[in-house]
């Protein structure tokens, strides 16, 4: 596997993943690798010049996790991630248009949207288990995708990691989006983090 790692500082590096944690990776399942718990499998396909091979890859979903160091301990930078009518402030490019729609927030079958117009999309809390982790599903132009952010501790602060499943015709084709957009979504999050303690210092 090839993990996209971004050191904290320069130019993204695209290195083989060897084991060693990185302060942001995002990974991408092929097609037959095991699945995260929760994630449906990765279907197999066969080698080239098998007879569906082509259809199948276009077909299989896309599992994509990434994941970054905060300089915050789990219930804080929880605290900083919970307003979703805040995330346009530290997250403008990709979040502008982040609110409540239905519900109180964060709590199962309650609806938000996400995104920045033109690309937003309406969703529902599936899962929710503040200040640990929440789920949403939702769906927008040709595909489905289930999204989690989960927040576990670890020394000096926490890691924030971001799971996502798309299904949907050519949702592999996304890869290369999520993984620019996971780059920006998570390090914005890790600056309002250090905001959020230098004004608490």
């Amino acid at each position: 596997m090839v993990a996209l790692t971004f050191p904290g500082r320069g130019e993204p590096q695209a290195q083989e993943d060897q084991g060693q944690e990185a302060l942001l990776r995002v990974e991408a399942a092929v097609p037959g690798m095991p699945a995260a718990p929760g994630e449906p499998p990765q279907e197999p396909v066969g080698p080239v010049g098998e007879a569906g091979a082509g259809r199948r890859s276009w077909l299989s979903p896309l599992s994509v996790r990434g994941s970054l160091e905060m300089p915050l301990p789990a219930h804080e930078a929880w605290a900083v991630f919970a307003p979703v009518e805040r995330w346009r402030e530290w997250d403008w490019k990709g979040s502008a248009d982040a609110r409540w729609l239905e519900g109180p927030p964060w709590t199962v079958g309650s609806r938000l949207r996400v995104g920045h117009r033109p690309f937003t999309f309406d969703c529902v809390v599936t899962a929710a288990d503040p200040p640990s982790s929440v789920t949403w599903e939702g769906r927008g132009l040709w595909f489905h995708g289930r999204h989690t952010f989960a927040f576990t501790a670890a020394p000096g602060g926490c890691v924030v990691e971001q799971r996502e499943v798309f299904t949907g015709h050519g949702a592999r084709l996304l890869r290369p989006l999520i993984r620019w957009f996971w780059h920006h979504q998570l390090t914005a999050l890790a600056g309002a983090c250090r905001a959020s303690r230098n004004v608490g210092a």
